[in-house]
Parts: C-alpha cells; structure tokens; sequence
C-alpha cells in the first residue's frame, strides 16, 4: 500500500501499490491510484481515476474524478475540473469551473462556471461568474468579470473585461 498514506473512506487508496504521501478522506478518494504520490483529496469521489497523477490538491465531490496522470491540479469546492484526465498545473475555484477541461494545462478559473467548456485550451485567465464559460481550446486569454468573454471558443489572445 506505499508508505506514509493516510485514508478513511470506504475504498480509499483501494488500488495504490507504491504511491506515497497520499492523503484520500471520502468514499472512494484516490480509489484508482497506483503510484501517484503527494495527492490530497477530500470528499466522495476525489481524484477517484488517478492512477499516476502526482502534486494534485483537490477537494470537493467529484472534482477531479476523472484525472488519471494530470499533475500539479488545485481544485477547490463540488465538480471543479470533474472531466480533467491529463491536464496539468491547472487552479480552480467556483462550483462547476473548468468541469469539461479534459487536457488544458497552465489555466485558472475563479468563479461559478468559469472556463466550464475548455477541453484543451491552455494558460487562460478567468475571474468572475461565466468568465469565458463557453471557451473550449482558446489560448492565452484573460477575462475578468461576470460573463466576460463568455462567447469565446476558439480565439487567442484575448483580454475582456466586463463590470
């Protein structure tokens, strides 16, 4: 079961092998990891698919429940960053933020619904309700502010800004 791993659940750490430093609080947290190491989760479901994934800070039911190798993941609160399988260095805060981001990596979402589309956009900036919720591969965007850029997908290099 690895060394120095902390869990209580039902089924937590069920998987892990030789993943170190892992602490799983929820029924089914780290359920699938194997060899990740330095994960925290807490609530149901937490980073339930991560096999190797390491560094990854989540709590919340099912935020990050689909992650298996992504690393360096903050995600804060209930469905942040749910669909997240190989995205890196990604920080989330606010209820269904980044929940379809799937590969993205360098992006941050504070606000509900926040970069909720992106799949595979990368170093995004979001702040504020529905900041850039419908962007889905955009690159190097910034939004601050309710709803601010929320018609993006695809564009780069955007600054929106709405009070």
């Amino acid at each position: 079961m690895g060394t120095y791993n902390s869990g209580v659940g039902v089924f937590t750490l069920g998987n892990n092998t030789t993943g170190t430093f892992n602490s799983a609080f929820g029924s089914y947290a780290l359920r699938s990891n194997s060899t990740g190491d330095y994960n925290s989760a807490l609530g149901g479901y937490t980073l339930y698919s991560n096999t190797t994934g390491y560094s990854n800070s989540t709590f919340g039911y099912i935020s990050t429940e689909n992650n298996t190798t992504g690393n360096y993941n903050s995600a804060m609160g209930n469905s942040r960053l749910k669909s997240n399988t190989t995205g890196y260095s990604n920080s989330t805060f606010g209820y269904a933020s980044m929940l379809n981001n799937t590969t993205g990596y360098y992006n941050a979402a504070f606000g509900q619904s926040a970069l909720h589309d992106n799949t595979n956009g990368d170093r995004n900036a979001a702040f504020g309700v529905d900041a850039m919720q419908n962007n889905i591969s955009g690159y190097q965007n910034t939004a601050c502010g309710n709803s601010a850029l929320l018609e993006n997908l695809v564009g780069d290099y955007n600054t929106g800004l709405d009070f």
